[in-house]
């Protein structure tokens, strides 16, 4: 079973009947968000907040996107690095294999951890010039007791209607870090854990290893590594 992105749960229909693929643009925003660097023009008020991160994460990664004259592997290579330094890779990694997680070694967990990180960057860094077309309009934040939260945004696609879409953070020793995100009540990690569980139950957790494997080669290999 070849994994992939996950389409049908969270396609959202527009008034016409005409699906919109809510899988990929909630990877695709979690692909623009991925830049919690701190060069940002988020307001004085927000800095240090939830808020803040999303909205610095997306001025830093818009900034990569929208430069043309940064040739596209490069545009890649940067935003890859930037998520390896600051998405909650080790958090993601153990809520989207669930109980499988707790049967694993700490060896395998270690290994596990940049296998699904590569796997997110080959399913979307692909696609890097549709995200380009994206606006993402950070609102509110809610905080969840002291170290978590969420921030609510709004996403505009050319041509259809704005989608809310819901940034899930926690705080961590490197700051306010992303792990999560969710698109009508549907979270992108959630999906995942779906899908690894049937790959694991029906075939092993070596196979979904070798998957992960798979993905991470054609990553490297398009990014010239």
């Amino acid at each position: 079973m070849a994994l992939s992105r996950p389409r049908r749960r969270c396609e959202v229909r527009r008034p016409g009947g005409v699906p919109r693929r809510g899988g990929a643009l909630a990877a695709a925003v979690l692909a623009l968000a991925m830049a919690f660097t701190g060069r940002a023009r988020a307001v004085l008020t927000d800095a240090g907040t939830p808020r803040g991160a999303v909205t610095r994460a997306i001025d830093d990664a818009v900034a990569i996107l929208h430069n043309t004259r940064m040739p596209v592997e490069q545009r890649r290579r940067e935003l890859r690095a930037i998520a390896e330094r600051n998405l909650d890779l080790a958090r993601m990694s153990e809520d989207v294999l669930g109980t499988h997680w707790t049967k694993m070694t700490p060896a395998q967990q270690r290994e596990f951890v940049p296998l699904f990180g590569a796997f997110i960057e080959a399913a979307y860094l692909g696609e890097i010039q549709e995200y380009v077309k994206l606006k993402i309009d950070v609102g509110r934040q809610t905080l969840d007791g002291a170290d978590h939260a969420r921030v609510d945004a709004s996403v505009q696609q050319p041509g259809e209607d704005p989608m809310a879409i819901t940034f899930m953070l926690e705080r961590t020793p490197h700051g306010w870090l992303m792990y999560d995100v969710v698109v009508d009540d549907i979270g992108m990690v959630g999906n995942y854990r779906a899908q690894f569980d049937h790959v694991i139950r029906t075939h092993g957790l070596s196979r979904l290893e070798a998957e992960l494997r798979l993905k991470q080669a054609k990553l490297d290999a398009m990014l010239g590594q």
